[in-house]
């Protein structure tokens, strides 16, 4: 068994988009955009595991 001094811990991902450049990040937590230097990245962690998320709308995913 592990000592608490040797114990890790793991940062959950979130995921952001930069609404300028529409660049998409997993980050512990919200930073700037390193694309285009946006200072505000929206949040999209929850709709990530939607599955309109991967696919196209207009059902073309070629």
């Amino acid at each position: 068994m592990r000592s608490d001094s040797q114990r890790s811990s793991v940062l959950g991902l979130r995921f952001f988009v930069c609404p300028r450049c529409e660049t998409v990040y997993a980050l512990p937590e919200e930073e700037r955009c390193q694309r285009c230097g946006d200072v505000h990245l929206d949040e999209i962690t929850r709709t990530m595991w939607d599955d309109s998320s991967f696919f196209s709308p207009d059902g073309n995913d070629d």
